[in-house]
């Protein structure tokens, strides 16, 4: 294979977190490394390893966030699911949310409510259907994160008894 085209290994941080928000880890398997099969980075298990592994501004922003889904959703409990801190109640997700680079993410948005739509309208991505993004060098309007989550905890509330 000519040399312009080699397949060159991966470099050693090519696992590590990304956008300010963890990557799955991976093995540097095959990469010729002496550390073939030691993980560079690893999927957090607990919210404090996932908000640990965020640059500063990502993190203070998401642990805010974190406070506010607590306040907004009384009794629940959170967990990590899909690679990203999560909020339950009664075992039933509630709300996701990320640190990326330039915003953080809730999902899923609410479904269209009358007294939501027109105030969510700038933080929905149209390529991200259900994907609610806060661009960071912007105010993070806390009180509109606290009025999703606890519109998500109204319709996924688990049934009493």
């Amino acid at each position: 294979m000519p040399p312009s085209i080699r397949a060159h290994p991966a470099p050693p941080w090519a696992n590590a977190p990304v956008h300010g928000a963890f990557r799955p880890g991976r093995s540097v398997a095959g990469s010729g490394s002496d550390a073939e099969d030691e993980p560079v980075a690893t999927t957090p298990t607990t919210v404090d390893e996932y908000l640990d592994g965020l640059r500063p501004d990502t993190q203070g922003v998401l642990r805010r966030i974190r406070e506010v889904a607590h306040r907004s959703v009384p009794g629940a409990e959170e967990t990590i699911k899909y690679s990203m801190p999560t909020i339950t109640l009664g075992g039933r997700s509630i709300v996701h949310f990320a640190g990326w680079k330039e915003h953080v993410s809730i999902y899923p948005a609410p479904e269209p409510d009358e007294a939501l739509d027109a105030d969510l309208a700038p933080y929905q991505d149209p390529k991200s259907k259900g994907t609610l993004k806060f661009p960071l060098d912007r105010p993070m309007p806390y009180d509109l994160i606290g009025r999703v989550i606890a519109k998500l905890a109204e319709v996924n509330r688990p049934a009493a008894g």
